[in-house]
């Protein structure tokens, strides 16, 4: 879970961190909705993480406290179109 209390904080932002991801990939972020509420695309050689900053990707608000799924969709040749999920939650 993330804690939006003010010390667990990553960078000193409100970020989630998503590591061992492919240096290529494309990381959606869904609520328990179905919506798409994020969506990020990474593209780097020497990283296996990626920095969510939890903002609604139809405006600049925060997402709201709850349940999200995350989807990591691999682009780079040796494994592309693979798939994996992982789920994260935001409270108070």
């Amino acid at each position: 879970p993330y804690i939006s209390d003010g010390t667990h904080t990553y960078e000193g932002t409100p970020k989630i961190r998503i590591l061992n991801v492919p240096r290529k990939c494309r990381i959606r972020v869904y609520s328990v909705a179905g919506d798409l509420v994020g969506e990020v695309l990474h593209d780097s050689a020497t990283q296996g993480e990626v920095a969510y900053f939890q903002l609604n990707r139809t405006s600049t608000s925060p997402l709201v406290f709850g349940t999200y799924f995350v989807t990591v969709e691999s682009l780079v040749p040796e494994s592309l179109g693979q798939v994996k999920r992982a789920a994260f939650a935001t409270i108070r």
